[in-house]
């Protein structure tokens, strides 16, 4: 088997996106300001080690929004029976937590 020889990344379209991402702070309006598809981006990203440190590199960019914390899931009110199928749980006789 030979050896295919990786592609260069376009130089100029980089260089762009990382001026408007110095400039904007968000990938998605850098990108869309520099003309490139993210998923482009987020390709050379993975296959370029030097453009993915020069984008973690730049400065000021916002911070992802934090998630906000997650609330436990409610109880099954199903419950799966070998050989039987689907069974609905039943709340008679379940302590609720009340006083």
């Amino acid at each position: 088997m030979t050896d295919v020889p990786r592609r260069r990344a376009p130089g100029r379209v980089l260089a762009r996106f990382l001026k408007q991402l110095r400039k904007r702070g968000s990938v998605r309006a850098a990108a869309d300001a520099a003309g490139v598809p993210r998923s482009s981006l987020y390709k050379w990203r993975k296959t370029w080690p030097e453009f993915a440190a020069a984008w973690r590199a730049v400065p000021g960019r916002r911070a992802p929004p934090p998630r906000p914390p997650q609330a436990p899931a409610p109880p099954p009110e199903w419950i799966e029976i070998p050989g039987q199928g689907r069974r609905r749980i039943s709340t008679i006789g379940r302590r609720t937590g009340g006083p």
